[in-house]
């Protein structure tokens, strides 16, 4: 298994969006976003359950992670399992990430959204862990 590494200021990598129609349930995406991992640019953690990723062509990607991704907020460089260069919103792919306390880590990918900017990405972020914050 190949891992590709993206740093902050470092190796550009790049994403490029697919849609596909999805199941109508509540709480399940109708889109399917699929991502060539070696077309990302940037990347910024959004506390431990969320990774704002920007790829090029002005495409912005919210990734929404499991819960309790230990140290995703501090994380100075992100990888992605390589599977022929693709992941999808509905693939339970890992992202591996690095901080300089922790070292390597992983957490799964619970789903892959397209969003306008990274300030629309934060917004949506930050409403949804206050949304869990009230139901708990």
């Amino acid at each position: 298994m190949r891992t590709v590494i993206v740093m902050l200021g470092g190796l550009a990598l790049t994403l490029a969006g697919c849609a596909t129609s999805g199941g109508g349930d509540e709480g399940v995406r109708a889109e399917n976003v699929c991502l060539n991992d070696y077309q990302i640019t940037s990347f910024s953690p959004v506390g431990d359950t969320f990774l704002y990723v920007k790829g090029i062509g002005d495409r912005h990607y919210l990734f929404t992670m499991e819960r309790g991704c230990v140290g995703l907020r501090s994380a100075n460089t992100i990888g992605i399992p390589d599977r022929g260069g693709r992941i999808c919103s509905n693939s339970s792919d890992r992202v591996i990430y690095r901080d300089v306390a922790r070292g390597a880590e992983s957490c799964r990918i619970l789903d892959i959204e397209s969003v306008a900017s990274s300030e629309d990405a934060r917004a949506i972020a930050e409403q949804r862990e206050e949304l869990r914050r009230q139901r708990n």
